[in-house]
């Protein structure tokens, strides 16, 4: 049974990549540049800052590129971004179970605002993001230190990310990863579970949706 629950963010509790591959299409715009939706989509699910880093060389952009990303990114409608199904039951019966959430996301604090305008942050016991200056996914750093402070047992607890890096980051911890894609059309082979729907956590951590 699994007592301890790692969550990542984007494209996990919400579908916040379509926003951001199109605030990533504007600011490219803004350049005279176009590219393809779907290019950009994969090189983000990849690594966002990696994205930036690869368009920026490409096309010999300086800095101001990414002063433009970032002033687009910060001004998006959190409202406008859905959470995926089934991830505010699942974050409540998991709270009610008596088992703890926690989140670990490379986004920032905004993380936070979008779980505290959906009053959601009242589940999560801890969280990690990119401010609290923990080497990036797949260092096991940030889990560890989770792991430490809250006396977690490794082996009843598990992460749920929508990247090969969050697995990553858990099994370099010493726990267990749980694959989340929506379709089938992205698999990852190093992964304990891989779900379709946040629907199917429950019967993988021992709770009723």
């Amino acid at each position: 049974m699994f007592t301890d629950i790692l969550w990542d963010f984007d494209g996990t509790l919400f579908d916040t990549y379509p926003g951001i591959v199109d605030t990533m299409l504007r600011a490219l715009s803004d350049e005279g540049i176009r590219e393809d939706y779907g290019e950009v989509m994969a090189r983000m699910r990849e690594s966002v800052s990696g994205a930036l880093e690869h368009y920026r060389k490409r096309y010999y952009l300086g800095d101001h590129f990414l002063t433009r990303y970032d002033r687009y990114h910060r001004s998006m409608d959190r409202w406008g971004v859905d959470l995926f199904p089934y991830a505010a039951e699942a974050l409540k019966a998991i709270h009610r179970s008596g088992r703890r959430n926690y989140l670990y996301t490379h986004r920032g604090h905004s993380a936070l605002d979008y779980l505290t305008e959906r009053d959601l942050i009242e589940y999560f016991t801890d969280y990690i993001t990119h401010e609290e200056g923990f080497p990036t996914k797949p260092s096991p750093d940030a889990i560890l230190h989770l792991i430490g402070k809250h006396k977690i047992d490794k082996g009843k607890a598990i992460m749920i990310g929508d990247r090969e890096i969050d697995i990553l980051a858990a099994k370099n911890a010493g726990i267990r990863g749980c694959f989340f894609f929506p379709d089938d059309s992205v698999t990852c082979e190093s992964a304990d579970f891989t779900i379709r729907s946040l629907r199917e956590v429950a019967p993988i951590v021992g709770i009723e949706l």
